[in-house]
């Protein structure tokens, strides 16, 4: 796993947060960790629309990208939300981008092994 932090935005008040946890990949699932180890959040790669880069007037633009998810829902309308994360490191992030979007766009195979595992 590698250390990253989770960016959150609160709507209400318009500010930006930072979680520091863990990225790693658990049975074709991403899986962020809190510091103490308890589960933050866990996103099936089959869930993941895209991987992106973040706007160029980020803060950590050379280090972070967000992960579109669409959760399937019993209606009509899956829910959709995004989440972006920032890796301590331009390599580990390189890593991290290129994995997610390798293994998005292939669904059915099995997935390799994380950067990080």
């Amino acid at each position: 796993s590698s250390k990253v932090l989770l960016e959150t935005i609160s709507k209400k008040k318009n500010k930006v947060k930072h979680k520091r946890c863990y990225l790693s990949v658990v049975e074709n699932s991403l899986v962020l960790t809190q510091t103490d180890g308890s589960a933050l959040l866990t996103v099936p790669l089959s869930f993941i629309l895209k991987c992106a880069h973040v706007n160029a007037h980020h803060p950590f633009v050379t280090r972070a990208f967000t992960v579109m998810v669409s959760i399937p829902a019993t209606t009509n309308h899956p829910k959709l939300s995004t989440h972006t994360i920032v890796c301590e490191t331009r390599a580990h992030f390189a890593a991290w981008h290129s994995w997610i979007s390798h293994n998005i766009a292939a669904n059915d195979r099995a997935s390799p092994p994380s950067p990080f595992s």
